[in-house]
């Protein structure tokens, strides 16, 4: 992969300089090898609202950017303001919603606006990467799942996540790009 998904600190609300210090030298170590180094906001981390996160992007040169709808709602920031601000500086976006009360639901069932981030995916011409995270994903088909009363486990513990139900979900996120 030419990509690594990689957050600021935890705890490090105080230790700005060391923060972007250590960004810094991450993505000088990551451009020598060819990859780019993209951060994600975090909930808990340095880079977890929108201020600090257009900080990290203004002092670390080469630092790229992960948009996370989901993690924005759950530090309270609004949707349309963290779209606005990012959407046409990223280098993926992440297809996982939330609710500002915190419960991570289905994408397009939550606060984080993704049917907008969808409908305008391509910046200046190029597509962008919509991945599902796979704890996120998990976790939200999972509560997904027991909302609809559907099974997501066998009685002897086999999972169940990727039965018809999710499939038709994915698909149809898959017709929008």
């Amino acid at each position: 992969t030419d990509k690594i998904r990689m957050f600021s600190f935890f705890n490090a609300y105080n230790e700005r300089n060391k923060v972007i210090d250590y960004l810094s030298k991450m993505v000088e170590i990551g451009n020598s090898f060819g990859v780019k180094m993209c951060h994600e906001n975090e909930k808990e981390v340095y880079g977890d609202t929108a201020d600090r996160v257009q900080e990290l992007m203004d002092s670390v040169k080469g630092l790229k950017f992960i948009y996370d709808p989901a993690n924005f709602v759950q530090m309270d920031e609004l949707a349309d303001k963290t779209l606005s601000m990012f959407h046409s500086k990223v280098e993926y976006f992440h297809i996982k919603d939330s609710l500002y009360a915190g419960a991570i639901v289905p994408p397009g069932k939550g606060e984080a606006k993704i049917k907008q981030m969808l409908d305008d995916y391509k910046i200046n011409g190029k597509k962008r990467m919509l991945p599902f995270v796979y704890k996120s994903t998990d976790n939200m088909m999972i509560q997904m799942l027991k909302q609809k009363e559907l099974p997501f486990s066998t009685d002897e513990g086999s999972i169940l996540i990727f039965n018809n139900e999710t499939e038709k979900i994915l698909l149809d996120l898959a017709k929008k790009t």
